[in-house]
């Protein structure tokens, strides 16, 4: 027996929470799917909370953060060197919290509650079809009918699949994440930092201690402890066959990186998968019919890589297309003159130029962060002499890094929390992988799900941290990546 709603959304972060608060608040029943047993336990975000943008959405409340950002920095990095360029408020007026998805989203899911939505935890969303004017969802619990359908189910979007609205994301428009939280103490973090009582920081690191492979990272401050992260595009992954942890055990032994997480306690490693600068420019879709995408399953962020923004404003935008729509009319088209009207589409389009111009070629972003490292090298070094040697320095090309015998891929599994699940992975040929030459799996995998024996691949998916990274580096499209069932797999205690 299936129940009725107005509304199904998939997916309780911040997408879908927002899309449920608004609708709920314009008279619409509406009912929310999450496969966590909790909001927030299967997400991942660097932890940067801009308050311009949840105050659109939510402009009465106060959301529960760690730290107000009082001081904003940029890293430019190079083998052994660091240049800085840092901007420092002292003022009571802070625009952004660094905050955690475990605390932030079941704050934001008892917030949707009262306004009379229900969530459904420990629930997976397997498909749909439509029939007799409704829409009838499937889970791994039973069935729901509506009359609208909204994925909120980030960047590894099934609603996005089932419903044909798009496929899975090109690898040159994703990019691959890896995030420690470090512990220490406030007091450490205010000496180390040089900030303020119960004031943060956020750094932007550009570019990577060798230079052989485009990337970043960051580190924000929390109360009492450190996130510190990087990542880069998931096509310059596979073409260089490094895995996002390499990067990451790389640029934690820079000297000057060294120094501000040295000391802390590793409590949890996460990895994520960012959509970035959505491929269509001209004529974007993000509807089909009554089905609606929000946040990270439209399939781009900001162009600093944060979703939050999106998640905010494409679910104001979605309560007002639904709204107008009633039973009839396009639906695509009311929703981007929506998407226009919050500013989303300004800055999608925004995003993906800067794509196209900065990151779309490999030899274009490294080059960038060689001349971004030079000229915030020449602001700070003006009337120092040997600063141009130190330039010239900069723009040869380094030996390859060697990344054999990390250890990083091990310490996951220990950090981590997970309700036992397996079978939700398969190969669908094995046989092809005894012809695979490179055996991708093996090396880029963040969770070593995929082990070598004298059969072939062994897939040990009880190890999945769900980033669905492995939807990308096979080069036969042999692995089947989906979900494990609703309230299984990895729980992120902070996300």
């Amino acid at each position: 027996m299936t129940v009725d709603y107005d509304v199904v959304v998939v997916g309780a972060g911040p997408a879908g929470l927002t899309s449920a608060y608004h609708l709920a608040r314009k008279g619409f029943s509406v009912a929310v799917l999450e496969r966590g047993g909790k909001p927030g336990e299967k997400n991942v975000m660097g932890g940067v909370l801009y308050l311009e943008y949840f105050r659109r959405a939510f402009p009465d409340l106060t959301p529960p953060y760690e730290r107000e950002v009082e001081a904003e920095s940029h890293f430019f990095i190079s083998g052994r060197s660091v240049s800085t360029v840092s901007l420092r408020k002292y003022d009571s007026k802070s625009s952004a919290v660094t905050l955690f998805r475990a605390k932030f989203d079941p704050w934001l899911a008892e917030i949707v509650k009262r306004e009379g939505v229900t969530i459904f935890t420990d629930t997976l969303f397997t498909g749909f079809e439509e029939r007799e004017g409704k829409i009838f969802v499937r889970t791994d619990r039973g069935d729901l009918s509506a009359r609208y359908l909204v994925g909120a189910d980030g960047v590894n979007s099934t609603v996005a699949e089932k419903s044909g609205i798009h496929g899975k994301l090109p690898p040159e428009n994703l990019f691959a994440s890896v995030k420690m939280v470090i512990r220490l103490s406030q007091e450490e973090i205010e000496r180390r930092f040089n900030l303020s009582p119960g004031r943060g920081i956020i750094i932007d690191i550009i570019g990577h201690p060798d230079f052989n492979l485009p990337g970043g990272g960051f580190i924000y401050t929390n109360r009492d402890s450190i996130s510190f992260g990087t990542g880069a595009k998931v096509s310059f992954l596979i073409r260089h066959r490094v895995s996002v942890f390499d990067l990451l055990q790389t640029l934690a032994e820079h000297p000057f990186i060294s120094r501000l997480i040295e000391g802390g306690e590793l409590v949890e490693i996460s990895t994520h998968l960012i959509p970035f600068g959505y491929p269509s420019f001209f004529s974007p879709v993000f509807a089909r019919g009554r089905v609606f995408l929000t946040g990270d399953a439209m399939g781009s962020t900001t162009g600093d890589l944060s979703g939050l923004p999106v998640a905010f404003l494409s679910g104001i935008a979605v309560s007002k297309t639904i709204e107008e729509l009633g039973h009839s009319g396009d639906s695509s088209r009311l929703y981007l003159r929506h998407l226009a009207e919050v500013g989303l589409l300004k800055i999608f389009r925004t995003t993906r130029v800067y794509h196209l111009l900065f990151r779309r070629s490999e030899k274009v972003e490294k080059y960038l962060s060689k001349l971004l490292f030079s000229a915030s090298l020449c602001l700070n070094s003006i009337g120092e002499t040997g600063i141009f040697s130190e330039i010239k320095e900069v723009f040869k090309e380094r030996e390859k890094f060697s990344f054999e015998g990390r250890e990083v891929r091990d310490l996951v599994q220990e950090k981590l929390d997970r309700r036992f699940a397996e079978g939700f992975i398969t190969l669908d040929e094995p046989d092809r992988c005894l012809k695979c030459e490179n055996k991708n799996c093996l090396k880029m995998c963040p969770g070593k799900v995929y082990e070598e024996s004298d059969s072939g691949i062994v897939v040990r998916d009880y190890r999945c941290l769900e980033c669905g990274f492995c939807r990308y580096f096979c080069e036969y499209d042999n692995i089947k990546w989906s979900y494990p069932p609703g309230g299984k797999g990895v729980i992120y205690k902070y996300g």
